[in-house]
């Protein structure tokens, strides 16, 4: 019978794949040896065994040109281990560009897509550096009885392993080969360097079992499900005891032995129930985690990958970088490492060419000549955190708004609303890039777009960026655990019940309605010293309260909701309950929601929605600006005063914004002392309101620094605070300030009418 060779593609990939990335492993390590030094024994054994190995299982698949291939890389590597020839950059970037060929035919494997073809030139360029210092691997010396020449051929000999002789046709050499053989000198490649192929990982001799993902999922999908019977046991055991105490009440009220035989029997089976949920708790709990583990990976899986990007990016631009990598034990849903490749590749691209200098820039600022990247991985609070940085020139914020504003992304106006991270966050906008000229590796202003679009849409994380002019810059990535399975917050909004992802809330508040203070856009919630803008969440969805039963009771809840933008609060009535299920997806009618992000099956068998965070803070903070500029659009076009108000939480500066400008007064943003003091230098305010407690330079320092500024020196500065002890009032008044606001007894009307006795209005 002949023998399916399709049936065992999968597994030659994962194998050849995890050959390959051995190799690559081994290659990097040897770049860093002195020309004619010897690699480390071990190291060579294992690069030379990957080839041999991944040779004869593309020659038992009949995949010849990349038995070919490794056969030639194969001869190479044994004539380095047997010293025939020497190590030499110029034999790293051969075997590279071999390697890169192999990925290219492994991913053709893969595809499906056309016929396999060897690349001559590059195989004859192989054999050549492997005949350099001796005879050609490539051929046998038979005469006269003579052993195979390379170690390759003598253990076919010995094997009695048949050759290969099928005709192929040759293919043109790629750029970044060509340069590999000497024929590319100065010149960049076509194509910039690619992220290599992802692969499983796993140590020699570890007892593993290959599973199509799609059973793993067919697997959650099951879970989820038993976790919703275990929910309709809980629903049933909670009926059975109503009717028990329904039955002891009735037996209080007429004595009856039936009765009494019925509570009993009651009793016992609610006992026992209640066992059974127990025990149906532990096993569900284990099935789950140990089905989750099957689908997490470590983050090495993708981290493996980064040193080659890194080296090839670097040698195309021209630097010299250095990775360094902690964290890869990290667990991550796969599917979430499978995505996070396109991400990595922009960001990384990005801190090669936009971050890190050439040598002689380096040299001019006092850097090591050498510059550092860092990928840093931990797991933080159920989530998984992930740090990027770099050592290189940081963002140029001047450059950034030049360019929005040229590309109409901003207006020049709206500049000066913008704190110091929004302004940073004009990277993530599609089709933006301060480079002045296009390479190979950025400046056409894709990428960083993709990058958000993928972490906070696909993937339901988050990103943020932070830089430091000279020093570097800073990508800090939160992603949940898996998506298979999410954590739900199920409450309650005039007697409708709802779910949000629990990744969403950051806290949960009880108020009473007289915690929730007025302020211009709705109301806000003080919490700890920051003013959390609060919506309810039936004005958020449109819903008629009309149509909907009222809550009876004052006390309430705002679930606090937190996004890159800052805090959101959501009031609703009560909370119901929390779950870990699975998502499902919205029938076709509803698909175009504009909050829902999927459903559930609550344990009473009621469809619930589950809603999107994001989206609702996205939705508040709109209904918020609109409402802002409806009602004081009119007065804030006819004012001449204009207000600095600074402070390093966004939530306050906006409730500030939102109060004065509906005041009838234009107001600029600053989101720390530096920051504040730099726009005050740059145009002249009517009036300063600054947090104290702020980085860089707090609000004592900065009214310090405004008073030594003649056009400062009698402006009404006001020290907006939750330092309440008459030592830090006394500090504020010598240091300048012409009022003192304690955050703990702030109110809309106080800072307005404290703003216009000393405008003199």
């Amino acid at each position: 019978m002949a023998l399916n060779r399709a049936q065992f593609v999968a597994s030659f990939l994962a194998d050849a794949h995890a050959h390959v990335g051995e190799m690559d492993r081994c290659l990097l390590l040897w770049e860093r040896l002195s020309v004619g030094e010897l690699p480390a024994a071990a190291d060579l054994d294992g690069c030379f065994r990957a080839a041999h190995t991944l040779k004869g299982a593309a020659r038992m698949m009949r995949f010849a040109p990349v038995s070919v291939l490794a056969h030639k890389m194969e001869d190479v590597l044994s004539a380095l281990r047997e010293q025939k020839i020497s190590w030499s950059p110029r034999m790293g970037d051969l075997l590279f560009a071999g390697l890169d060929a192999l990925r290219a035919l492994l991913d053709q494997v893969a595809s499906g897509s056309g016929e396999l073809v060897e690349d001559e030139r590059l195989c004859q360029a192989l054999a050549e550096l492997a005949a350099s210092g001796g005879e050609a691997g490539g051929q046998k010396g038979v005469a006269n009885g003579a052993p195979p020449t390379s170690v390759s051929e003598r253990r076919e000999s010995e094997t009695g392993a048949a050759a290969v002789t099928e005709q192929v046709t040759p293919a043109p050499v790629v750029a970044a080969e060509a340069q590999a053989m000497g024929e590319g000198e100065g010149r960049k490649s076509a194509a910039p360097p690619r992220l290599p192929a992802m692969r499983s990982l796993g140590r020699s001799g570890d007892a593993t079992i290959r599973m199509d993902a799609e059973q793993i999922d067919h697997l959650l999908q099951t879970v989820g499900e038993s976790l919703f019977f275990r929910k309709r046991i809980k629903q049933r055991l909670q009926e059975v005891r109503q009717a028990h105490a329904a039955c002891s009440r009735l037996m209080e009220a007429q004595s009856s032995r039936q009765l009494q035989s019925l509570s009993n029997q009651l009793q016992q089976t609610a006992t026992q129930l209640a066992a059974d949920a127990t025990l149906l708790d532990q096993v569900l709990d284990a099935l789950y985690t140990h089905t989750l583990e099957m689908r997490l990976l470590p983050l090495t899986t993708l981290f493996d990958m980064l040193p080659r990007l890194v080296r090839d990016l670097a040698k195309a631009s021209g630097k010299e970088i250095q990775l360094q990598v902690r964290g890869g034990e990290t667990r991550l849903d796969r599917v979430i490492i499978e995505k996070l490749g396109d991400v990595f590749l922009h960001l990384l691209r990005n801190a090669v060419d936009h971050g890190i200098e050439l040598p002689e820039k380096r040299l001019q600022a006092g850097k090591p000549i050498q510059g550092t990247i860092q990928v840093l991985a931990g797991t933080q609070g159920g989530a998984v955190t992930i740090e990027l940085r770099d050592d290189g020139k940081g963002i140029d914020l001047q450059r950034l708004q030049e360019v929005a504003v040229a590309k109409q992304i901003v207006s020049a106006g709206a500049l000066g609303q913008l704190a110091h991270s929004e302004l940073l966050e004009l990277i993530f906008h599609p089709g933006l890039s301060t480079q002045e000229r296009v390479t190979d590796l950025s400046g056409r202003g894709v990428g960083m777009d993709v990058v958000k679009r993928n972490i906070v849409e696909l993937l339901q994380g988050s990103i943020r960026v932070e830089s430091d002019p000279g020093q570097g810059t800073r990508f800090l990535l939160r992603l949940p655990l898996t998506l298979a399975t999410v954590r739900v917050l199920l409450f309650r909004v005039n007697g409708l019940v709802l779910a949000i992802p629990g990744a969403a809330v950051a806290e949960i508040v009880a108020v009473q309605e007289e915690d929730l203070l007025p302020v211009v856009g709705g109301r806000a919630l003080r919490l700890r010293e920051q003013m959390i803008p609060v919506q309810a969440l039936q004005s958020i969805l449109g819903l008629s309260p009309s149509l909907l039963r009222l809550p009876t009771e004052r006390r309430r809840l705002v679930l606090v909701l937190a996004h890159a933008q800052g805090q959101r609060g959501l009031l609703c009535d009560a909370l119901v309950d929390e779950e870990v299920v699975v998502l499902k997806p919205l029938p076709y009618f509803m698909r175009r929601h504009p909050f829902a992000s999927g459903m559930m099956i609550s344990a009473q068998n009621e469809i619930v929605l589950v809603l999107d965070g994001l989206l609702l803070c996205k939705r508040m903070q709109e209904m918020g600006a609109e409402t802002i500029r409806q009602s004081g659009e009119s007065l804030w076009q006819r004012s001449t005063r204009h207000i600095l108000v600074v402070d390093d939480t966004r939530t306050n500066r906006e409730i500030e914004q939102a109060i004065l400008q509906a005041a009838g007064y234009r107001v600029s943003l600053a989101e720390n002392g530096e920051e504040g003091y730099a726009k005050a230098v740059a145009e002249p305010f009517d009036l300063v309101v600054t947090d104290v407690e702020m980085p860089l330079l707090d609000g004592f320092s900065l009214t310090r620094k405004l008073r030594c500024q003649e056009r400062y020196r009698h402006t009404p500065i006001i020290l907006v605070t939750s330092r309440d002890k008459e030592e830090d009032k006394r500090r504020g008044i010598a240091a300048g300030a012409s009022a003192y606001i304690v955050k703990g007894a702030f109110d809309q009307s106080h800072l307005v009418d404290t703003v216009r006795n000393l405008l003199g209005e």
